[in-house]
């Protein structure tokens, strides 16, 4: 089987989105995971987003790429939840603000770039 032939299997749906910042394949940290935003599906209550690739837990971001604390199974979440399409948006709207270890993916590839230059002055 083919891997076309597995994708048009109706039974085969995607559970998730990765939603990568602009300089993604220059961040220099191992943990680069961190700056990019995971689209998931919430089912009954629609698609959330949440920091970073294949986290867990109850931290979901907002419209706003704020963090928020979900309750698991509650329908209190409903106002972090959206259609496919729009937490798509949203997720690429707010990825490359989105800050890990403090800083956006445009600030962790500037410190490398102030590392290398160091060590180059060195």
């Amino acid at each position: 089987m083919s891997d076309d032939d597995v994708l048009a299997d109706p039974r085969v749906h995607p559970d998730s989105f990765v939603v990568y910042p602009t300089d993604y394949d220059l961040i220099p940290f191992s943990d680069k995971d961190s700056w990019a935003l995971t689209v998931t599906n919430g089912h009954a209550y629609g698609w959330s987003i949440r920091p970073g690739i294949g986290m867990s837990g109850p931290i979901a971001l907002n419209r706003k790429g704020e963090r928020v604390i979900e309750s698991r199974g509650s329908g209190h979440n409903k106002a972090r939840r959206w259609p496919l399409d729009d937490a798509l948006r949203i997720a690429l709207s707010i990825v490359d603000s989105h800050k890990a270890m403090g800083m956006s993916a445009a600030e962790a590839v500037a410190k490398r770039d102030q590392i290398i230059a160091a060590r180059e002055r060195a």
